[in-house]
């Protein structure tokens, strides 16, 4: 009889970076948007600059999103992801923010 055991590859796991929320904020979340970013092979220093360049634009964004209540960076141990828990207000918000950018989140900025 064939063994149904199988091997599972360890997963690399995931390490807090960056939040972004706002101080006092008492908004009530209505929806939670995963974002994965995959980089082309382990590199510590890329993943966190992404990180950073995004941290920036938000930073000076001349428009922000209005429903966008906190946004969750952590980077993964294998240096070649990236995973953000971007937290709504509504998933109407969420989907408004995307519409009004040009290819995400965010008003067009130097970054």
């Amino acid at each position: 009889m064939p063994s149904t055991e199988t091997e599972i590859a360890p997963r690399p796991t995931l390490e807090p970076y960056r939040s972004r929320t706002a101080e006092h904020d008492t908004r009530e979340p209505g929806c939670v948007v995963i974002v994965d970013v995959r980089f082309d092979g382990p590199d510590p220093a890329r993943r966190r600059d992404w990180v950073d360049a995004v941290f920036e634009a938000l930073g000076t964004d001349p428009k922000p999103a209005s429903g966008g209540i906190a946004a969750h960076f952590h980077v993964g141990t294998d240096g070649a992801r990236m995973v953000n828990y971007a937290v709504w207000e509504t998933a109407r918000a969420h989907v408004d923010a995307l519409a009004s950018a040009g290819g995400g989140v965010g008003a067009p900025t130097p970054q």
